[in-house]
């Protein structure tokens, strides 16, 4: 009993000691949070503080870093304006549409900044002006030099008088290529640019028109004017000329194929927009009308003397006949084409090139009617000459032909009469087709 009475007062002193350490601990406790709160209450304004000034900071941080990203914008734009405004150099397209092409995608990426956005647009379409005056210089130079002196009409595509240089197609090309992914409405309608553009494009491609039509006419007009020439001289056989009429307007229709081709490989426009078609009646325009000129000089030779021109008539005739389709195709190309191949305009083929109030489907109809009607006329005129040639010059007594050749030689108008008739097979298909639109029983020539 003894020695558990004695653990037991052990065991109450520890726990008494233990207390008095607790307490003491607890009273140390209470002072160091009383201390610990005093402290924070000193801490707290220059914690808050310190944290104004951390937002301070971090707006200054980030203010400058837009100043800098600002200005490293106005420095990259200024650099891109000086590039545009001294417009491409030689060798150096490529970094030239880089350029555009950068501006382009500042403008995708700058929404809601609206001052910036309308200056970059302003640069991109002046890139665009500067780009279609280097491709307007090429197509100039690729549309002047020397016109061809040959008196000789070749009508291989290889030769064509006006062709275009094939040396300056490595240049053109990469700038139509790039002209024509450049934002038009039709394909980037909410591009700030894309109208101005539109237009500047649009003058571009009519510009190309029109200097190709003025330099083909150039290259085709010595060999129209030789022919009118050539028709009024009187060692000339009138067939012959006409046959050259034939060939000069195969050339005619075949540059005229030829450019057409051109004008969609090379026009700024994309090739199925519906600019090409009346940018090509601007080209075909001034052509058409060299055709009309020639012809009207033709036919004005062949009124003033058709018993002599008469198978000059025949022969054109002929000639303007067998290329008929081909020129009408070439007049369809100036018309739109609606949905399913039809022609949108009211006017029909060749309803978009005008000379004068002339559409060239007029000019064609035309051309085809005067001829006809002259060959028609021509037949009873002829053989009005063969009848009057056959009746006696003078009339003696009792009805005698006092001036009648009684000798065996072959008389002057039969002579002609062969050689009219052995003429006839070289324009069976003018004279055939003229007779047939007159119409059978309609044309008749009676000796009496």
């Amino acid at each position: 009993m003894d020695d558990e009475t004695a653990e037991i007062e052990l065991l109450q002193q520890n726990l008494n000691k233990t207390r008095q350490i607790s307490k003491r601990m607890t009273s140390i406790l209470d002072s160091f949070e009383t201390r610990v709160a005093k402290l924070e209450k000193s801490i707290l304004p220059l914690y808050t503080a310190s944290q104004i000034l951390n937002r301070r900071r971090s707006n200054i941080d980030k203010t400058l870093e837009k100043i800098d990203d600002v200005a490293t914008r106005e420095e990259d734009l200024s650099a891109e304006e000086s590039l545009i405004l001294r417009g491409p150099q030689a060798g150096q397209l490529h970094l030239y549409k880089e350029a555009v092409e950068r501006l382009n995608a500042n403008i995708a990426f700058k929404a809601g900044e609206s001052a910036e956005i309308a200056k970059i647009a302003d640069l991109v379409e002046t890139g665009a002006k500067r780009l279609v005056q280097l491709y307007t210089k090429i197509v100039a130079e690729g549309s002047s030099g020397p016109t061809p002196t040959s008196d000789r009409i070749n009508t291989s595509l290889l030769s064509l008088p006006s062709t275009f240089p094939p040396t300056l197609l490595p240049t053109l090309t990469p700038i139509v290529k790039f002209l024509r992914g450049m934002p038009i409405p039709a394909t980037h309608p909410s591009h700030p640019a894309a109208q101005g553009i539109a237009r500047t494009l649009m003058d571009a491609q009519r510009g190309f028109a029109d200097m190709r039509g003025n330099w083909s006419v150039k290259c085709l007009d010595a060999q129209g004017k030789r022919l009118v020439v050539r028709a009024g001289t009187s060692d000339v056989d009138p067939l012959q000329t006409g046959r050259e009429f034939g060939e000069w307007l195969e050339v005619i229709l075949a540059t005229a194929d030829e450019e057409y081709k051109l004008l969609q490989s090379l026009a700024p426009l994309p090739p199925s927009s519906s600019a090409i078609s009346s940018s090509y009646a601007l080209f075909l325009s001034p052509i058409l009308r060299l055709f009309n000129s020639v012809l009207s000089s033709l036919v004005a030779l062949m009124k003033k003397n058709l018993q002599r021109y008469s198978f000059l008539a025949l022969s054109a005739y002929e000639a303007l006949l067998s290329q008929q389709g081909q020129f009408e195709l070439v007049l369809s190309f100036t018309t739109d084409m609606g949905a399913g191949g039809s022609f949108s305009s009211s006017k029909g083929a060749g309803g978009g090139a005008m000379v004068g109030d002339k559409t060239g489907h007029d000019i064609l109809k035309e051309g085809l009617t005067t001829l006809r009607s002259l060959c028609l006329r021509s037949f009873p005129e002829f053989l009005a000459d063969i009848k009057l040639a056959a009746l006696p010059t003078a009339v003696g007594k009792g009805g005698a032909n006092v001036n009648a050749d009684v000798s065996t030689k072959v008389l002057d108008f039969t002579v002609e009469t062969v050689k009219y008739i052995s003429k006839i097979p070289e324009v069976e298909g003018a004279v055939s087709a003229a007779l047939l639109a007159l119409g059978d029983g309609n044309w008749k020539m009676e000796f009496e």
